[in-house]
């Protein structure tokens, strides 16, 4: 798992994702969770 810096909507938010490989084998990535925006003042993240 790792964090990744996503930007949508002219803000940058952190998201926790997850790799892993399909049934093909081939390596994915999914979003286990949105932490917040990074953005904001105080940098504060989702409880």
């Amino acid at each position: 798992m790792f964090i990744k810096h996503t930007r949508a909507g002219g803000h940058t938010y952190a998201q926790l994702v997850e790799s892993f490989r399909d049934e093909h084998g081939k390596p994915r990535q999914r979003t286990v969770a949105t932490l917040g925006r990074v953005d904001e003042s105080g940098g504060q993240v989702d409880a």
